[in-house]
């Protein structure tokens, strides 16, 4: 899927587009799309849109239908799927803190916190095909940006949801 830009920055359109196929304008409202995630199956995206502040609006593919998932209040961006599709995972911006969020795909649910850590910029990067960890990157920090790993399944134990820098130092 692309956000087309050019001088009507504010006013984009929706583009599925891919090789071997022609490209599909999706009859939606033009309105400032910033980015689009297509979800592991393929029937659903997350779009990021700027409307005020930044919120996430969910796509489904086959109705062409746009309706709001996190779209008001604080800013939310940089949404990532989990592998199984379940849940989408993003940067929320609240009281000075740029942390990462979690919340069901179906708008089920309260979001879930996964990192809180002032004074930096967390970003999803990338979920593992068995939906146990999730990359994100760290920005804006005293050490520069790295790269965390840090888990996410409902079986990890606290401990283990402390993020950790990533490549993790082998202990001797």
């Amino acid at each position: 899927v692309v956000v087309p830009g050019g001088p009507r920055r504010r006013q984009n359109r929706i583009v599925w587009a891919g090789a071997g196929r022609a490209d599909d304008v999706l009859s939606l409202p033009e309105r400032e799309y910033e980015s689009v995630v297509v979800s592991p199956d393929g029937r659903r995206a997350v779009a990021q849109v700027l409307d005020g502040t930044v919120g996430l609006w969910m796509l489904d593919l086959e109705r062409r239908a746009l309706t709001p998932f996190l779209a008001n209040g604080s800013s939310r961006q940089a949404p990532v799927w989990t592998a199984d599709g379940q849940r989408v995972i993003y940067r929320r911006t609240l009281n000075g803190f740029r942390n990462l969020y979690m919340k069901n795909a179906d708008g089920t649910g309260d979001e879930t916190r996964i990192t809180e850590k002032a004074g930096v910029v967390h970003s999803p990067t990338s979920v593992s095909r068995d939906g146990r960890w999730l990359v994100f990157s760290e920005g804006g920090g005293p050490s520069g940006a790295a790269q965390w790993l840090v888990r996410i399944d409902a079986a990890a134990s606290e401990a283990e949801r402390v993020p950790k820098r990533f490549p993790m130092e082998e202990s001797a």
